[in-house]
C-alpha cells in the first residue's frame, strides 16, 4: 500500500458523502445565478465576461469552505475511529499517508469545482450565446 492507494481510497470515501454533493450543487447554482444576475439588474448591460467574472469571484469564496468540508475527518476521523493505528501499522510511512490523504481530498475539491463551473458555463452559453 502506497500513497496512490491511500489517495484512491480517500477519494472514493469522500465522493460518497452527501454533504460534498450538496456543496457541489450549491456551487453550481450560485455560480449560475451570479452568471445570470446581469439580466436581473436593468442598469447593467448583459455581458458574458462580467457574468463569468462574477461567477469566479463567488466561487473564490466557496472554495475554502468546500476544501474544509472535503478535508473534514480525513485524518482526525480515522484517529477517532482507530483505523489510523491500523493504517500506520502497515508499510506506508506517515508522509505517504499524509500525501495520499491530501491528494485524494484535493481531487474531490477539483472535481467539484470543475462540475460547478461546467454548469455555470452551460448557463452562460444558454443566456449569452457563448463564452468570452
Amino acid at each position: 500500500m502506497t500513497w496512490p492507494t491511500i489517495a484512491r481510497k480517500g477519494f472514493a470515501d469522500a465522493l460518497g458523502w452527501r454533504m460534498l454533493w450538496a456543496i457541489v450543487t450549491i456551487i453550481a447554482l450560485m455560480t449560475s445565478l451570479s452568471a445570470g444576475i446581469s439580466l436581473l439588474i436593468p442598469e447593467m448591460e448583459p455581458d458574458a465576461a462580467v457574468a463569468i467574472g462574477g461567477a469566479s469571484q463567488f466561487a473564490a469564496l466557496l472554495v475554502p469552505i468546500r476544501a474544509l468540508i472535503a478535508a473534514y475527518l480525513a485524518i482526525a476521523g480515522e484517529r477517532e475511529s482507530g483505523s489510523l493505528k491500523v493504517l500506520l501499522g502497515l508499510p506506508p510511512s506517515r508522509g505517504e499517508v499524509l500525501v495520499g490523504k491530501f491528494l485524494g481530498r484535493s481531487g474531490v475539491v477539483a472535481i467539484g469545482l470543475v462540475l460547478g463551473f461546467l454548469v455555470s458555463g452551460v448557463v452562460t452559453v444558454a443566456i449569452y450565446g457563448g463564452l468570452p
